[in-house]
């Protein structure tokens, strides 16, 4: 069986900097691994690589012996520090635009079915102003949007 998440030589490049430089690491399955590091040290980098957001510049990494794209969102998530949320959208328009890059999402919005059925909680769950511009929005929501 393969492990979790393997990386080998993984290094990224941003211009003007290395974010990554030649990280190798192998995660079992359940392990818990924290990232510690001053801001700029690659902590998120590596997570956008592992969650499939971006591509590194060379080496390789794995989930569960796959590279990250479709196959491996189910596995990973990365919510970043800061909302990646249009301020001149309202929520629905929000869902919908974030949704149009996951048909299953897509789907069980439109249909109301949860995305997961074995899963006691729904993927998906919002029950506030569906209009209401998200700039405006209280944070509490917006977290919650995020999710």
């Amino acid at each position: 069986m393969p492990p979790l998440l393997k990386a080998q030589n993984l290094t990224k490049y941003y211009p003007g900097t290395t974010a990554l430089k030649q990280i190798n690491l192998t995660l079992e399955a359940n392990t818990i691994l924290g990232l510690l590091g001053l801001n700029g040290s690659g902590k998120s980098t590596f997570m956008r690589l592992a969650a499939g957001q971006t591509r590194p510049s060379a080496g390789e990494i794995f989930i569960k012996g796959m590279h990250p794209g479709l196959q491996t969102r189910a596995l990973t998530s990365y919510m970043p520090e800061y909302d990646h949320i249009y301020n001149w959208m309202t929520v629905k328009e929000s869902i919908n635009f974030f949704s149009s890059f996951f048909p299953r999402l897509r789907k069980s919005i439109s249909t109301g079915a949860t995305l997961y059925p074995n899963r006691p909680m729904p993927a998906f769950q919002y029950n506030g102003p569906a209009n209401f511009p998200c700039i405006s929005a209280e944070k509490r929501k917006i977290s919650r949007l995020n999710l």
